[in-house]
């Protein structure tokens, strides 16, 4: 079984602002890479949460698989 893993816990400090939502191809990167790894025989796509949980969880894609 293979899982992949978005990290998308830290406080972006130096960033100014959560990275997974910055804008990236007319979406969030958060979006981006959760559509990317779809795309791929993944078992589990597992994305970690943390310091801006509130502001990114709706960001999260719901998918069949």
């Amino acid at each position: 079984m293979i899982t992949g893993i978005i990290l998308a816990a830290g406080l972006s400090s130096r960033f100014g602002s959560p990275k997974a939502l910055a804008p990236i191809h007319q979406t969030t990167v958060i979006e981006h890479i959760q559509t990317m790894l779809l795309e791929v025989p993944l078992e589990n796509v597992i994305v970690v949460l943390g310091a801006y949980e509130k502001e990114i969880k709706p960001y999260i894609l719901k998918h069949k698989d």
